[in-house]
Order: structure tokens, then C-alpha cells, then sequence
């Protein structure tokens, strides 16, 4: 018999599911991030028409809530940010973070969140002499 969170999770899979589909370079997959809840590595926080996962990022001197993925109706996803925020704050995290495509800072810069960095990147190659960047 399933917990009511494993059922929580198989209604709401396909929305985070969707969301890394549409994100990402192959990162986390959906079975990574199933198992990252199961072991209490990640937070599950799922919506009637929405769901999102969470992560405890740690420095050396601050903690941060970050959003690892989110889909499903974006205004119920905003709606969570709050008990994100106080889930953070519990954890001692300072803020919390969202990186993601473009869309997210049109709809979350409107919302008073800023933008604190651009995320670029490029493939290291393996060759006969070691690694390269291309």
C-alpha cells in the first residue's frame, strides 16, 4: 500500500517531469529527484495543479532554499513561496533562489525578485591530452 506522500508524488510527477524536460542539460532526471525526496535530500512540495522541489544548498557561510525544479499552473506555484520562506528560515537558509529559463524572470521580477547572476556554459571535451573547453 502507498503513503500518502508517495501518492502525492505519482499525481504530481509528470509536472516536475515536464519542467526538467524543458530546463536543464540532463543535470537531475526525474528518478534522481524521486530518490532525493525518498532520502529526505530534497522537499516535495506538491500543489492541486502544480508542484515543485527544493534543495538545502550549503556554503561556507550561508544557506540557501533552492528551487530545483517547478511545473504545473505558475500562479499555484507562487503561491508556495511562502511556506518555501518559512521552511528556509526554519532551515536557516537566507534566501531563496530560482534558477531557471527566461520565462521565470519576466514572471518573478515582477514579483520583486532580482537578477543576481546569468548562468553560462559550455562542454568540457575529454582527449588523448587531457581535458579541453571548446
Amino acid at each position: 500500500m502507498m503513503t500518502d506522500a508517495q501518492l502525492e508524488w505519482k499525481r504530481c510527477r509528470h509536472w516536475i517531469g515536464a519542467a526538467l524536460d524543458r530546463a536543464g542539460d540532463g543535470e537531475i532526471t526525474l528518478e534522481d529527484i524521486e530518490q532525493g525526496v525518498a532520502r529526505g535530500v530534497f522537499q516535495f512540495w506538491p500543489g492541486m495543479r502544480a508542484a515543485a522541489v527544493t534543495e538545502i544548498a550549503t556554503f561556507p557561510r550561508k544557506r540557501y532554499l533552492n528551487i530545483i525544479a517547478a511545473g504545473g499552473d505558475m500562479e499555484e506555484i507562487i503561491g508556495m513561496f511562502p511556506s518555501m520562506k518559512s521552511f528556509g528560515r526554519h532551515m536557516g537558509c537566507t534566501k531563496l533562489v530560482e534558477v531557471g529559463r527566461a520565462g521565470w524572470e519576466r514572471v518573478l521580477g515582477a514579483r520583486g525578485w532580482k537578477r543576481e547572476a546569468v548562468v553560462l556554459s559550455t562542454p568540457i571535451e575529454e582527449t588523448a591530452s587531457g581535458p579541453t573547453t571548446q
